[in-house]
């Protein structure tokens, strides 16, 4: 008796579970759940993290497994760590997105019509961008962030008034927006 090979038992596990076994879908768990942990944990860098991604990166592999959409079984364990991984950086775009406002999203021109509440939280909005933007110690970097975005001036205006090329503008502007969001959480810290 040969010993079966990790192509021939993830095949097998794919088709335990498309006909209802669940004790193939136990022992694909269990078979590939370690190193699923593993490889979360060491990106995660937390494992309660990591634990809340494997749980739901066993949702969406089951799932997808079910209905049958894996283009190749004999590969199972290169899926689930792909799935394991695109919920990881969902979720640290996700908690990205938490943290941080980027100014060029703020919707500046919808203020005067948002109603009482709205105008209260616009106006908390704008005392915390307001505070970061006096925080911030290089002077260029609240320049261009002011103009920029809150001011909406031209990219080409603004060159030529600090004397910089647009890829210098670029990366001014990026590095500009780097700092304030380490201001801005800092200071979220801080609340």
């Amino acid at each position: 008796m040969t010993e079966l090979t990790e192509a021939q038992i993830s095949c097998s596990i794919v088709s335990g579970i498309l006909i209802g076994d669940s004790t193939a879908e136990s022992q694909m768990i269990d078979r590939y759940g370690k190193g699923l942990f593993t490889v979360l944990r060491v990106n995660a860098k937390s494992s309660e993290i990591a634990q809340e991604i494997v749980q739901e990166t066993w949702r969406i592999v089951l799932e997808k497994v079910r209905a049958n959409e894996i283009n190749d079984p004999s590969k199972l364990a290169a899926f689930i760590t792909q799935v394991g991984k695109n919920q990881l950086l969902m979720y640290f775009r996700k908690s990205k997105r938490h943290t941080f406002v980027d100014l060029a999203e703020l919707p500046m021109e919808k203020l005067d019509s948002v109603g009482p509440e709205g105008e209260s939280e616009a106006a908390d909005l704008a005392r915390c961008v307001k505070s970061v933007l006096t925080s911030m110690r290089n002077k260029r970097d609240q320049e261009v962030i002011l103009r920029f975005y809150l001011k909406e001036e031209d990219k080409t205006v603004i060159c030529e008034a600090l004397d910089l090329t647009p890829t210098h503008f670029d990366r001014v502007l990026y590095r500009a927006k780097q700092r304030f969001k380490a201001v801005w959480q800092e200071q979220q810290v801080m609340l």
